[in-house]
């Protein structure tokens, strides 16, 4: 929604609610609602713009403070930042500026070159809803072998996979549900041989 002050219009419109000069008190409880609206359907960018707006036209309020607060608990949290409590026989490690087969480059994404047994599993203890990230491989992979993986378990039940990460593969954004999960298990493997398809999990985040 958009709030304009202006003068009296007998201009009307179906898109368009005009309303009298509320109260502080009235305004402040009008961009709560609107912003609890917005993070109860996970439209986060929205509910920051929403906030941003009303805190110019009333700078100092607590209740917007409070939101404010509120909204920062939902900001996304990079998985490179979270310590493994546990690790296969070698842990996903994380590699910084790495460029996939399309020229894409990544701050920070998991790389598996191996195909021993490879995971991370973290303590999220039930904060939070959805694990998204983009799916790729490496420009060094262009013309490789045989078939990659990534699993994702949560409490040893696989919400989801992708195993045929090929050469062929372009990379692509997923997420999944991942809410009530305590333990979260990420495990990968390379494809073929020692030439075989290098596999990223690139900019992994966690979301409440």
């Amino acid at each position: 929604d958009i709030i304009v002050q202006a003068g009296y219009t007998k201009y009307e419109s179906k898109n368009m609610e005009i309303f009298d000069y509320v109260s502080k008190e009235k305004f402040e409880e009008y961009i709560k609602n609107q912003v609890n609206e917005k993070i109860e359907s996970r439209e986060f960018i929205l509910a920051a713009q929403i906030l941003n707006g009303a805190r110019g036209e009333l700078p100092g309020s607590t209740v917007f403070d409070s939101l404010t607060e509120l909204l920062a608990e939902y900001n996304p949290v990079s998985i490179y930042s979270l310590k493994p409590y546990y690790v296969g026989s070698q842990s996903l490690n994380v590699n910084k500026n790495y460029k996939d087969n399309m020229g894409n480059v990544y701050e920070k994404t998991f790389r598996v070159v191996s195909k021993t047994d490879i995971y991370n599993v973290y303590d999220i203890s039930k904060k939070y809803s959805v694990l998204s990230g983009v799916v790729a491989i490496p420009e060094e992979s262009i013309g490789g072998n045989g078939t990659g993986f990534i699993k994702i378990y949560g409490d040893g039940v696989l919400l989801w996979e992708d195993t045929n990460i090929t050469a062929t593969t372009k990379p692509y954004e997923m997420s999944v549900n991942i809410s009530g999960v305590t333990d979260l298990k990420i495990q990968m493997s390379r494809g073929g041989d020692y030439n075989g398809v290098h596999v990223l999990f690139a900019n992994v985040m966690l979301q409440k």
